[in-house]
């Protein structure tokens, strides 16, 4: 069997290999567009969610009027004591 993203999508079997031009799309300006339309009731219960720093720092702006949210990773150690031989 074969899977599109790998035998079709990047090793396609006409040999053109050179010819592809991935384009990368967002959906982020419809997003804003669609909640724009949206009561505005409705607006200020929405918040956009980052999975860390990071992705906000990249992508927060992009977000204007709206409550953003960020997650963090809390590492917490279980060691209590370390044996040395």
């Amino acid at each position: 069997m074969c899977k599109l993203t790998h035998d079709f999508a990047l090793f396609p079997a006409c040999g053109c290999l050179g010819q592809i031009i991935p384009r990368l799309d967002t959906a982020v300006p419809l997003l804003i567009e669609r909640l724009r339309l949206e009561p505005q009731e409705f607006q200020d219960k929405v918040a956009i969610a980052f999975p860390d720093e990071g992705a906000c720092k990249r992508f927060g702006s992009g977000f204007p009027g709206f409550r953003i949210i960020t997650a963090i990773k809390v590492v917490y150690s279980t060691i209590d004591w370390v044996a040395c031989a």
